[in-house]
């Protein structure tokens, strides 16, 4: 299967709030001319939202370009072009794909004969990985969700030895997948329990999920350092019954929840490590709301149920609670009931449970039927794309209160502003870091050059880096220099490529070690970069006697890289 095409994110931006002297016809001409690229969405819940039937299965993922994994008794993936296909058949046994990544990679459980037990796997390219379970384990695991690294958050069996509480017991833990190998045990630690399960996990590798206690399942954040937040502990989760669970986390760290109001009751939640718990709630008239999915934009959804009525929902911070019935459109929407939002896309297109009156109960897609967020301009227009590739670029806001207004006339004033803010995006940018340290020990500060944020843009873009370290060695320290990434700020960082140069600083000699490559930058991402020196091996000396650092880093000017 080819990888299928990264769209940017299209969330709102700061512009002229007025565009008015150029007629109609040249304003959508002018943004034929510029447009490069295929739209995206923002990040408010759709005025307006089309319906497409998938069939009768359970819809668990979707990714910008509407590839759908799920499941019916088989893992399934539904695509535009091909429709459904089976990744995986086993008579007489449940296999599942859980969720899909932009680069269609796409994870779950399938069923293993020669174990004769479930196991975690990614479909790539039509190929099956299996990615293992822990040591000393019961060979059963399952993958729950993936990020944009392939990572995979979900859980595994394994034994405890001598363990102070549960002895030699069997236990199943939430993990992280990092391929095929031994998974990183979340619960690796002597308060660890007997069953856990990760649900979500984000681009820097934080997971959330759920913990099971005596008193019922507790929502669990894990960090991508591996430390456990017990969300339901902070929620105040009491009494036997009053649950909580976490279900998804997007990029900056929010968690869609589920928690507890009283005994049978529930809401909706996000909770983010810096800015706590925000409430969403429920839709009116139910009982429990659930947040199943977040994305990079903020756009949750979910479900509100009482007994067995359902209905689908969403939430932003700019519209707060809908009933996404509310929001399907009159004529490509018509005689359905959308009950339940299982997982949302960067882009904003929703899966989910639907009932049609005519077929019953089938798996559904939701199109954002307006153009790029704009609610005056149609999604089917033959100018839509243009219109989306202004706004992704930060070239045009609109003209207030959610509307493109395309038929409103331009001034040559504003339309300095679109010339000027078209040029601001090609320009790229410049980043120059250097240290100085002096004598350093890398075995405890081993992050040097590490760059101020450099600040979020609406495309794609394509950072080129340029490390170098030189110094003289207090003995003979064998380095390895790797170019790393954060995307909070400096809490946790990951190598921008897995290899790394390497060098050996010997005493009274200055040497240098270098490292080059380059970053794909994603819409809205927020970014470091620094330069890392490892040791070689724990017995080789860590001290440099001198050292300098310097790191170039220069940002493309939008125009979209390749997965």
């Amino acid at each position: 299967m080819p990888a299928p095409i990264l769209r940017p994110d299209g969330s709102r931006h700061r512009g002229l709030r007025r565009e008015t002297t150029m007629t109609s016809l040249q304003r959508w001409s002018l943004a034929a001319l510029l447009a490069l690229a295929i739209p995206a969405w923002g990040e408010r819940v759709s005025p307006s939202y089309a319906v497409t039937d998938l069939g009768t299965w359970f819809p668990t993922g979707v990714n910008d370009s509407g590839w759908i994994t799920g499941y019916d008794g088989d893992a399934l993936l539904w695509t535009p072009s091909g429709g459904l296909q089976v990744l995986a058949s086993c008579a007489g046994c449940s296999n599942r794909a859980t969720a899909i990544n932009n680069f269609g990679q796409i994870t779950g459980f399938a069923y293993d004969a020669s174990y004769f037990a479930y196991r975690a796997v990614v479909w790539q390219n039509g190929v099956r990985v299996d990615l293992g379970d822990l040591p000393s384990g019961n060979s059963a695991s399952r993958g729950d969700a993936i990020n944009v690294h392939g990572e995979v958050a979900g859980q595994a069996g394994g034994q405890y030895s001598n363990h102070p509480q549960y002895g030699n017991q069997g236990f199943n833990h939430a993990v992280r997948f990092a391929g095929a190998g031994d998974p990183i045990d979340l619960e690796d630690h002597p308060s660890g329990t007997m069953v856990s399960l990760g649900r979500g996990i984000n681009d820097a590798g934080a997971v959330v999920g759920q913990r099971a206690t005596t008193a019922g399942w507790r929502a669990i954040y894990w960090s991508a350092g591996d430390d456990a937040i017990d969300l339901g502990a902070l929620w105040g989760v009491g009494g036997q019954g009053t649950e909580s669970f976490a279900w998804d986390i997007n990029c900056s760290g929010q968690a869609a929840l589920q928690l507890p109001l009283s005994q049978g009751q529930s809401i909706a939640a996000l909770w983010h490590p810096a800015q706590g718990f925000t409430q969403i709630g429920r839709l009116p008239g139910y009982t429990i709301g659930i947040a199943r999915a977040v994305n990079d934009a903020g756009l949750v959804v979910g479900v509100s149920a009482a007994g067995s009525a359902q209905r689908a929902m969403a939430w932003t911070v700019a519209d707060g609670l809908v009933d996404l019935n509310a929001r399907l459109h009159p004529v490509l929407g018509a005689g359905w009931t959308f009950l339940d939002a299982t997982a949302v896309s960067e882009s904003g297109l929703i899966v989910g449970r639907a009932y049609s009156t005519t077929l019953g109960y089938r798996a559904v897609l939701l199109t954002p039927n307006e153009c790029a967020g704009f609610v005056d301009v149609d999604g089917n227009d033959a100018f839509c794309a243009s219109v989306a590739w202004l706004k992704s670029r930060g070239v045009t806001a609109g003209c207030g209160n959610g509307g493109y207004c395309p038929d409103a006339e331009v001034s040559r004033l504003a339309m300095a502003g679109f010339m000027q803010r078209l040029g601001t995006w090609m320009e790229g940018q410049a980043v120059l870091r250097s240290d100085a340290p002096g004598a350093l020990d890398i075995a405890t500060a081993p992050l040097l050059c590490a760059t101020d944020p450099i600040p979020a843009k609406a495309a794609w873009r394509r950072a080129t880096l340029d490390g170098l370290v030189s110094g003289s060695g207090g003995g003979a320290s064998f380095v390895r220099a790797r170019l790393m990434v954060s995307e909070d700020d400096g809490t946790s960082w990951r190598p921008v490529h897995a290899e790394g140069a390497q060098a050996t600083f010997a005493p009274g000699a200055w040497r240098s070690v270098r490292n080059a490559g380059t970053h794909a930058i994603g819409p809205y991402k927020t970014l470091r970069y620094a330069l890392r020196l490892d040791r070689g091996a724990s017995t080789d000396p860590s001290a440099l006697a001198d050292s300098v650092c310097r790191l170039r880093v220069h940002v493309g000017n939008g125009l979209d890289p390749a997965p």
